[in-house]
């Protein structure tokens, strides 16, 4: 954050786009979690990756921790977790993980018939906007 502050300029605006503790996948994951089924949050938490989530914020906590550096809250949205079309959520289920085509197939299923609830329900990824001042 540090050097996103020195690159802006004053008035400078700051879009991060993360995923979010609220959205209803990782709300499903902790209930799993709780299940002792901790598969889901190891896949969105991406921890059998290169590149695996460090944190996920709350709006509130990405809004605090910007505030430290002096950026202010402008607006946020949401974006859509997953797509309708199959082959992209197999595509993406299959990629992590060591669970094999069935299980990723299943897993796909399941995702593609709950695609237009998902519409409605709590978003997984958000992006805010804030403001250097």
């Amino acid at each position: 954050m540090l050097a996103c502050r020195e690159k802006l300029v004053e008035d400078g605006i700051l879009i991060i786009n993360l995923p979010i503790n609220t959205g209803v996948f990782h709300q499903m994951g902790k209930i799993l979690c709780t299940l002792k089924r901790r598969q889901a949050l190891t896949r969105l938490w991406q921890l059998e990756t290169e590149s695996p989530h460090m944190h996920y914020f709350s709006k509130n906590s990405i809004i605090k921790f910007l505030h430290k550096f002096d950026f202010d809250f402008v607006n946020e949205f949401s974006l859509e977790t997953v797509n309708a079309d199959f082959k992209d959520i197999y595509d993406r289920v299959s990629q992590i993980g060591k669970s094999g085509k069935p299980k990723a197939f299943l897993t796909s299923c399941l995702i593609w018939l709950g695609s237009p609830l998902l519409k409605v329900l709590p978003k997984d990824i958000k992006t805010f906007v804030f403001r250097k001042v």
